[in-house]
């Protein structure tokens, strides 16, 4: 168990009764908290979405611009010669190519493709298995005392299980105490 640090301010509790009014005392606050935090996320979000409408007609003004640079550019693409870009006075204009990528095909689903490649002779080349410590069993063979503390130290594992404290509060009756 883990031990309470010695420098933490605490509010002292000697009984039962006050115990259950420490309870009561977090579930007020942080229902205020909840709810001092769901209005600053209302005003935000009524924000973003002023800022959403103000800046609409920005980016559809920017995206028909970049559709008819796009359009031009296809037009003139031996214009560019050897290069992918051709700078210009205000900007740059070009075609990147991407990293190539390895994609499904969408007839194929994945599990019939690995059955495919794994019945080929580029099975070992093109499908990767990924080695791990497969900790359900290490768990269910400490628990039925199949391994031990000893046996698992030779293998450079141990066995850790942390207790923590909570705290729960009855919300829906600290709710109605701080309305």
């Amino acid at each position: 168990m883990k031990k309470l640090k010695s420098d933490l301010e605490i509010v002292e509790v000697n009984d039962w009764e006050g115990a259950n009014e420490a309870l009561s005392k977090i579930g007020i606050a942080q229902a205020r908290i909840d709810e001092a935090t769901a209005k600053h996320e209302q005003i935000e979000q009524e924000r973003k979405a002023q800022l959403d409408r103000e800046i609409a007609p920005l980016k559809a003004e920017i995206e028909k611009h970049t559709n008819g640079l796009h359009a031009f550019a296809m037009k003139h693409r031996e214009d560019f010669g050897k290069k992918k870009s051709r700078e210009l006075t205000n900007g740059l204009l070009g075609f990147r190519t991407d990293n190539p990528s390895v994609k499904q095909i969408p007839k194929f689903k994945t599990d019939v493709t690995l059955t495919i490649i794994s019945e080929s002779d580029f099975a070992d080349a093109l499908i990767r298995v990924k080695e791990e410590l497969n900790k359900d069993v290490i768990l269910a063979m400490y628990s039925s005392g199949e391994l031990n503390d000893d046996a698992l130290k030779s293998f450079g594992l141990r066995i850790v299980q942390d207790e923590e404290f909570y705290v729960k509060v009855s919300e829906n009756r600290i709710r109605k105490e701080a309305a």
